[in-house]
């Protein structure tokens, strides 16, 4: 499987709620960034980690429609269109890959909107 349909794997595994499915294409120690300051920003190391935010994700009813794909070696871009009850926003979603897995993943995306659907407790 190339970096990109790894990448489309991991955005259906996550949306069809197959968590462990998509946990299955990241690397032991993934690094996973998300900006900002809601509940849902910081620096995730590991798959634990990473599981944890996914779950506080759920906590809310959201979608995330990939629109566009980009490959070129080990890196792998993807613009997405995301809707929540709060507003909706575009991000860019960077994935760097090694050895067919996901070893860091970084997200441009509209902090504010993050912080009103996921405000820190």
């Amino acid at each position: 499987m190339t970096n990109l349909e790894t990448a489309r794997a991991g955005y259906a595994a996550f949306s069809s709620g197959d968590l462990d499915g998509a946990l299955a294409l990241l690397a032991d120690d993934v690094e996973w960034i998300v900006p900002g300051t809601s509940a849902v920003s910081g620096v995730f190391s590991g798959k634990g980690d990473v599981l944890e935010l996914w779950r506080r994700l759920g906590e809310r009813d959201w979608t995330v429609n990939p629109e566009y794909w980009f490959g070129e070696g080990e890196h792998v871009c993807v613009l997405c269109h995301v809707t929540l009850d709060d507003g909706e926003m575009d991000t860019a979603d960077l994935f760097t890959f090694d050895q067919g897995l996901v070893v860091k993943f970084q997200t441009a995306a509209d902090t504010e909107l993050l912080a009103r659907a996921w405000p820190r407790r």
